[in-house]
């Protein structure tokens, strides 16, 4: 593969890309170092869930939801390890089937905040729509047809669903809860990264390509989305004082 490479270049001609992937430089036998080191950062950065418990009560409302997004969100990053570590069948379903399970999971999470998690009858619905959904996604890609194209249109489709309730929600909340900043910055900056990612190029040093820069941005977002969780389950909204009790009542 390297001769071709420098084959092209000596032409003065556009690297291309590989059955579909960008040659990297491997080291110790990893396909994708930089994605895969990334990656494994990103698993790890869901021990944050530890922190989380440290500070906020179990009676909390949303503290076994966003127990379950940690587990989730540490499974699906060690798949993506995995993948990129070495690039098998059963490691790119791994990767494509967990990942889309994480953003179904961060959609349920949207509505257990905006609907409240004690309303368990509605939310139980809401989960079998989910699970039906990635249900359905899972069958497609395992037994019809592999589909790149539609399983990126899925995640974004999504995503955007997701990412634009948690900015609704904040905006809705901009004047009470003064942490909502963090949610809306974790979202833009997830915007951001799946543009670049979708404007793909050549890898750097041949190692670092828009991919891995990707995973390399959601490290911080993921501690940043940390922290605005654990504020707003500590948020306490301000007494009102005699004059405001009287103007509501």
């Amino acid at each position: 593969m390297w001769t071709t490479v420098d084959a092209f270049h000596r032409d003065g001609s556009q690297v291309p890309q590989f059955f579909g992937k960008w040659p990297f430089v491997r080291y110790l036998g990893i396909q994708e170092p930089a994605s895969m080191v990334f990656s494994l950062l990103n698993s790890l950065s869901h021990i944050s869930i530890l922190y989380y418990r440290s500070l906020v009560p179990a009676s909390s409302p949303m503290f076994y939801v966003w127990h379950g997004n940690a587990v989730v969100g540490f499974f699906t990053w060690l798949c993506a390890t995995a993948f990129h570590t070495r690039d098998t069948p059963l490691t790119e379903k791994m990767d494509y089937f967990s990942a889309f399970g994480l953003v179904i999971y961060n959609i349920f999470s949207l509505f257990c905040r905006v609907i409240g998690p004690e309303r368990k009858s509605t939310l139980s619905f809401i989960a079998a729509g989910l699970f039906g959904l990635y249900a359905y996604h899972i069958y497609y890609l395992a037994f019809v047809h592999f589909d790149y194209g539609y399983n990126m249109k899925m995640n974004i489709g999504v995503g955007a669903v997701n990412g634009t309730g948690w900015i609704l929600w904040s905006l809705y909340h901009w004047k009470s809860r003064p942490y909502v900043w963090k949610c809306i910055c974790v979202i833009i900056g997830l915007n951001l990264l799946v543009a670049l990612e979708l404007g793909d190029f050549p890898p750097f040093f041949w190692t670092f390509d828009a991919h891995a820069i990707w995973h390399a941005g959601t490290v911080p977002l993921n501690l940043l989305w940390y922290s605005f969780i654990i504020d707003d389950a500590l948020y306490k909204p301000p007494k009102l004082d005699d004059n405001e009790v009287k103007k509501m009542v």
